[in-house]
């Protein structure tokens, strides 16, 4: 069973697939749903539970599928469908031709991590032999190879998950049966830091670093707990702080923001986590006041003995960079796991009501530079509040629609129901004496630094604009190099068959040539 969530721990849909379900992962675009069966297969659905498609389709690849999909990952353009499990292969898929097209092979054991890099240079698996091993997507041949050598003996070091860090492109998180997290310099082939994340002889599920706090690495530990660990703290403990969930954690997914973890637990349940509020205290449980549990959805009951809820996932934001830079300034934007672009209800929630205590607006007593001080008006301050919140909703609309920056300039001005005209910190002009004489300097919020703010705004867009298109003639740069590539493969494969008939012909040619002779004689 697939189930699809709001952030309201609701059920929006859900989808009952023929075999069990051991993997999930969204696509880039959040326009499909991967899921890894116990048929060998994968299985895409769209964001309403609807079936798109089963890979594989062709009869000759049903046929090799073998055991279970452990894990999913999708290329940056949402083509490429990677996919390890227990035949100990990684498979590349072409989605746009439904047909597989590569096979990554270097594993003596099951696969049960697939990702790939943050450009798509490499493909990261790691399996159940301890291995993290790096595949070129393009040439199909292993580059790199890394292990962990346990001081352990007879140690279960295989590897359970992988993850890059999106703030260091070559640094990739991996957790194993062992209960340690590894962080891996890809680029020099080298074990950075090796932490212990779960207590006694318990496993380590999953580890994932935080879309927008740098170091920062939650894991899901078979001891029962979500563990925080900040991997650039100084000293050698890491822990920032735990949970117990009251059953073994066996997955978890960071929201777009860094405000919530979603973990799934072996009894069937999936608990939502405000990181922000853990602390070396809130080992106990989660219950009374300042707990960091938001909610908890009773996702498959009675799932404990098929092993509970094996993997979670939240969709992608629509603009990771954007939703990046908000939880910087400490915005509570909150995307939900089903659209990116829907409006947030888990905003409103009364668990959540605290998100929007860090915005950064002014205080309601400012002093102003002519010496005297100016309250305002709590009322006042209120509407300023909602008129800063609704330029922002039509800053971030007009830039998502990919607008121009005469729209995206016109979405920053007051609406015609703003007062802005009575606001005193927008026209309190500011005085100052020269020579027994009164200078009058601009006031705030003239027309003047309108203008000015305008135009570094346009300014601000034209520049995120030539990123983007530089971004996308990138993309299709290396997407023309990719499919130069497999073209240039399958012209040798052509070239061989046909050497190879042109051999066997060859031989035939020669053996009737012999029989002429032997007839001739005769």
């Amino acid at each position: 069973m697939v189930e699809l969530v709001a952030t309201r721990a609701e059920c929006t849909a859900s989808t009952a697939l023929r075999c069990e379900v051991s993997a999930l992962q969204w696509s880039p675009t959040n326009g499909a749903l991967a899921c890894g069966g116990f048929d060998g297969r994968a299985h895409l659905l769209k964001p309403s539970g609807e079936l798109l498609g089963v890979i594989p389709q062709a009869p000759e690849d049903v046929a090799e599928a073998n055991g279970a999909i452990n894990a999913l990952a999708f290329s940056k353009g949402s083509r490429y469908l990677a996919t390890g499990g227990a035949d100990a292969e990684v498979v590349i898929w072409d989605l746009k031709r439904k047909s597989k097209l590569k096979t990554l092979s270097g594993h003596v054991d099951e696969v049960n991590a697939v990702v790939y890099s943050p450009g798509d240079q490499h493909v990261a698996s790691g399996g159940a032999s301890g291995a993290v091993l790096l595949h070129s997507p393009v040439s199909g041949l292993a580059v790199g190879e890394m292990r962990v050598v346990s001081d352990v003996p007879d140690a279960d070091g295989g590897i359970t998950s992988l993850h890059y860090s999106p703030h260091r492109r070559q640094m990739l998180a991996s957790s194993s049966m062992d209960g340690r997290v590894q962080l891996w310099d890809t680029g020099i082939r080298r074990l950075g830091q090796n932490l212990q994340a779960a207590a006694g002889a318990s496993p380590c599920w999953q580890a994932s670093f935080s879309p927008t706090a740098s170091g920062l690495v939650a894991a899901a530990c078979g001891d029962g707990r979500v563990t925080l660990l900040d991997v650039n703290a100084p000293g050698a403990s890491k822990g920032v702080g735990s949970i117990a969930l009251g059953a073994e954690a066996r997955c978890l997914s960071w929201r777009s923001d860094g405000g919530v973890i979603a973990a799934g637990a072996a009894d069937g349940r999936v608990v939502w986590i405000d990181p922000r509020m853990l602390s070396s205290s809130l080992g106990a449980g989660y219950g009374g006041a300042g707990s960091a549990v938001l909610y908890t959805t009773a996702a498959h009951v009675g799932a404990a003995r098929r092993g509970g809820v094996r993997a979670v996932r939240w969709q992608h934001a629509a603009d990771g960079g954007a939703a990046a830079q908000l939880a910087a300034a400490g915005e509570a934007t909150t995307p939900t796991p089903m659209r990116a672009t829907r409006p947030a209800p888990f905003a409103s929630t009364p668990a959540s009501s605290d998100l929007g205590r860090d915005l950064a607006f002014p205080s309601p007593a400012v002093a102003l530079p002519t010496g005297k001080e100016n309250v305002v008006d709590p009322g006042r301050m209120e509407a300023m509040k909602e008129d800063s919140r609704r330029r922002v909703e039509r800053l971030m609309s007009a830039r998502a629609a990919g607008g121009t920056p005469e729209s995206v300039a016109a979405a920053a001005r007051p609406s015609l129901g703003d007062d802005v005209a009575a606001s005193p910190l927008a026209l309190t002009p500011l005085q100052a004496r020269v020579g027994g004489g009164s200078a009058h300097h601009e006031p705030l919020g003239s027309m003047a630094s309108l203008r000015e703010m305008l135009r570094e705004m346009a300014a601000e867009q034209l520049e995120e604009q030539r990123r983007m298109i530089h971004a996308e003639v990138r993309n299709v740069h290396v997407e023309l190099i990719k499919q130069f590539h497999t073209l240039q493969e399958e012209q040798i494969a052509m070239f061989e068959e046909l050497r190879g008939a042109q051999r066997e012909l060859a031989k035939e040619v020669a053996a009737l040539k012999k029989s002429q002779g032997e007839f001739v004689r005769r």
